[in-house]
């Protein structure tokens, strides 16, 4: 604060504003280092629901918040979302993504489909976030 009171009163607000926009901006950076979608998906008894696995790896002591989409052209597509707890290491996580969902009927088959994880972290602090997606072709099994 010594700094701040020694600036001319006329500065004082542009050096605060500078302080903070580099002070909030490194909060956001790199909240998501990592993100994966495992090769296969599990497909629930009467195929309404696929099980989308994988990885993210984002700062400790935030919170994670992910969707996914599953697309299988003139079958079935769905969407589900999951959150998780960071601590700075890779955290597995499911998605439960159900058939129909935004994304209009249909039922899951076995075979090949499009996957999409999108991830989106807030800082608790100051309501920066940040976000990353990944696709994939995936394999859904029974």
């Amino acid at each position: 604060m010594k700094f701040l009171n020694s600036v001319a009163s006329p500065w004082r607000a542009a050096v605060l504003a500078l302080v903070l926009t580099g002070a909030l901006a490194a909060s956001a950076a790199a909240a998501v280092s990592e993100l994966t979608i495992d090769p296969t998906a599990q497909l629930s008894p009467g195929r309404l629901q696929a099980t989308l696995t994988g990885t993210v790896t984002c700062d400790p002591g935030t919170t994670a918040f992910l969707d996914g989409q599953i697309v299988q052209p003139k079958d079935a597509s769905g969407f589900g979302f999951t959150q998780v707890t960071c601590d700075g290491t890779a955290q597995a996580f499911a998605i439960d993504v159900r058939a129909g969902g935004f994304f209009g009927g249909g039922v899951f088959k076995a075979g090949k489909a499009s996957a999409q994880v999108s991830t989106f972290q807030c800082d608790p602090v100051t309501w920066m976030c940040t976000s990353q997606s990944t696709d994939a072709i995936i394999r859904l099994t029974k």
